[in-house]
């Protein structure tokens, strides 16, 4: 018993718990996710890539224009004898030969290739497109579904701890009708069972709720130590037609 005490104790004082916090709501969490999720920006960046390679020049449409440069750089010892009879010697002499030429090459038809590549290349660019759409609403899933389990771990944890303090309270009495004289110590017993019961539950969901929090960190694409609490949500009933939620599914999903 006094362990179970003294680690919900340190549970209150770790980071998370026991303090005030930002609160994170779930439309915060959404913008901050399509923003600074990690696979999101590689899909955006890999989807930009494809774009830019979407070209005529990359199709082959244009003509390929090369610049060609050389510099060459020569030191030599030389010796020079005339038909007057003079002499010219020289040491380390430098000599530069600097060449240039520009090629112009333009394939006029090359049996429908350039129209093929240009096709493949549009495509590419829509599939990066497709891509990042599949990843932003992957991670709204992700983001949505953790935001919804961290508001059932707060919730089961407050309704544990109240448990917990009603145990405590039926302790209390039970121990008083002991003491006096008009109980017995089974009553005793069951509350502390009862206690020490909710309280390692009181700890599961904790943890549950602190990993909860690690893992929204990371979709956000952030530190996973920054601490935050969650809204909560109101669960509204709601009744779904299922030919409406058909339509806009083969409509809205991407992965379809």
């Amino acid at each position: 018993m006094k362990l179970i005490k003294v680690f919900i104790l340190s549970f209150l004082f770790l980071p998370g718990f026991g303090i005030s916090q930002n609160i994170l709501t779930l439309d915060d969490a959404l913008g901050m996710a399509i923003q600074n999720n990690f696979n999101v920006r590689i899909a955006k960046n890999e989807a930009i890539i494809d774009k830019s390679n979407n070209t005529s020049g990359n199709a082959g449409f244009l003509p390929d224009l090369a610049l060609n440069f050389g510099n060459t750089n020569n030191i030599n010892n030389t010796r020079q004898e005339f038909f007057s009879g003079d002499k010219r010697e020289g040491n380390n002499v430098k000599t530069t030969n600097i060449n240039a030429n520009l090629q112009l090459a333009w394939t006029v038809f090359d049996g429908m290739r350039m129209f093929v590549n240009r096709d493949r290349l549009r495509e590419i660019e829509s599939l990066g497109q497709l891509n990042v759409q599949i990843q932003m609403e992957s991670v709204i899933h992700q983001v949505m579904s953790a935001y919804y389990n961290m508001s059932q771990y707060k919730k089961r944890i407050s309704t544990i701890a109240k448990a917990i303090e009603i145990s405590k309270e039926r302790k209390e009495l039970a121990e008083l009708k002991l003491n006096v004289g008009s109980g017995s110590s089974i009553p005793v017993l069951q509350a502390e069972v009862d206690i020490n019961a909710d309280s390692a539950t009181l700890i599961r969901q904790q943890l549950l709720l602190s990993n909860s929090k690690i893992i929204m960190n990371e979709l956000l694409g952030r530190s996973p130590e920054i601490q935050f609490d969650v809204a909560e949500l109101h669960e509204d009933i709601f009744t779904p037609d299922y030919s409406d939620l058909l339509t806009k599914t083969e409509q809205r999903n991407r992965m379809l």
